[in-house]
């Protein structure tokens, strides 16, 4: 459900439809097409391969009681997690009607003149209640219900103001098992809408594993080239990775993947003695990959800062 606010569209959202993405992906595309206007296209991936180096986002964890934290293999998310589930699929967007509320909603625990400390989360669930939590301060200015098509997910994102600057929040949990929250600074380059997608993309079957998440779209070969998997396509990449991705005499490889309607970046590299280390990334958080994509840390690497 997309609710919105009464506040002028926002100019830093640019939805347009993508023929690539199909099927359920497209209900999403048309509920943010019926619910914002304006804003420029999402630019084509070579401007963006050559912007930026670092991501504005920033990800935390939710709260949780007796919740046991791990890091997934889709790197960027922290979860909050509790063992016994069954994997499931987060393929597809479900469509709901769409209701508007006159005022923009203003959470607001400013009581007797006391300023309260940074919020740890802007927008994000009670692990066991699965009740939405919006921080003092926070304005919502359009919000899209239950964007995630899992019926044991509860979700929602929405573009809001906080504390003067626009941003894109996304929260989902399965309640008392696991859940996350991500929220990133939005810029008139990018799509809220694809964002969205590539959240759920990234991070809808890892909430249903009891351990490190890996989701096998690609492999890396001893030549540090990417191979596809089924329902994967390689958009782009590039061999070896940058020196601060993975040393110099490893194979490494960054690139570009299309999945599930959602466009990713990887990193992928193999250490010596290990196991190839894969990482997804959002592109939309990263507008590009290639150089774009942040250092992954490992053992003598350089300072990426």
């Amino acid at each position: 459900m997309i609710k919105d606010n009464g506040v002028a569209p926002d100019s830093s959202v640019s939805v347009t439809a993508s023929e690539r993405n199909t099927g359920a992906a497209m209900d999403l595309m048309d509920r943010f097409e019926q619910a914002t206007s304006g804003g420029p296209a999402h630019r084509p991936l070579e401007d963006r391969l050559v912007a930026g180096r670092r991501a504005q986002a920033r990800r935390r964890i939710t709260r949780t009681v007796s919740a046991v934290a791990a890091t997934t293999a889709v790197v960027g998310v922290a979860w909050a997690l509790q063992p016994g589930a069954d994997p499931s699929s987060g393929d597809g967007i479900v469509a709901s009607d769409a209701s508007a509320t006159p005022d923009p909603v203003v959470n607001s625990d400013l009581s007797d003149g006391v300023v309260p400390p940074p919020p740890t989360v802007l927008f994000g669930y009670d692990l066991n209640t699965a009740r939405l939590e919006i921080a003092p301060g926070v304005t919502v200015v359009r919000q899209v219900d239950d964007p995630v098509p899992n019926d044991a997910v509860t979700s929602a994102a929405a573009v809001v103001t906080y504390e003067g600057e626009r941003k894109w929040v996304m929260a989902a949990v399965v309640r008392g098992q696991s859940g996350w929250a991500s929220d990133l600074v939005a810029t008139s380059g990018r799509s809220f809408e694809q964002w969205v997608r590539e959240l759920t993309v990234l991070n809808t079957r890892g909430m249903f594993s009891n351990g490190p998440y890996e989701p096998g779209w690609v492999t890396l070969d001893a030549a540090g080239m990417l191979t596809a998997n089924d329902g994967v396509t390689i958009v782009e990449q590039s061999s070896p990775a940058r020196i601060d991705q993975a040393p110099a005499n490893a194979p490494s490889a960054a690139g570009t993947i299309e999945v599930d309607g959602a466009r990713l970046c990887v990193v992928a590299r193999k250490l010596p003695g290990e196991d190839a280390d894969i990482t997804y990334l959002a592109e939309t958080e990263h507008r590009g990959c290639g150089d774009a994509v942040p250092g992954i840390d490992y053992p003598g690497a350089p300072d990426a800062s």
